[in-house]
């Protein structure tokens, strides 16, 4: 069921392998963590319009917090590899989203 919502959460998933190569690469870094900040702040907005329109789906349902979760976690491994962020830290906050993805 495409709708907008949904088209949202695609387009948040598609822009993840963007913001890692944006924040992992020396000189565009900055921009990567503004288009991470971007991605990460829409998960408001296909909530909002889904529910307010009425667009909320079963897919819609998995596929909000798989983006979010993929999300967070290639931003978390990108600013790992600048070297940005620590890996105990980040292996932390992944096994929680992990565990909150399964349940």
């Amino acid at each position: 069921m495409l709708t907008v919502p949904n088209l949202i959460s695609l387009v948040r998933i598609a822009m993840i392998p963007v913001f890692w190569g944006l924040i992992v690469d020396e000189d565009t870094t900055a921009w990567g963590i503004v288009l991470f900040g971007a991605v990460v702040a829409t998960d408001w907005v296909d909530g909002t319009v889904a529910r307010r329109t009425g667009q909320v789906s079963e897919l819609g349902k998995v596929l909000d917090p798989v983006a979010d979760r993929a999300a967070i976690a290639a931003g978390l491994v990108a600013l790992v590899v600048r070297g940005a962020f620590p890996v105990w830290a980040a292996g932390l906050i992944l096994v929680r989203d992990l565990a909150v993805l399964i349940a």
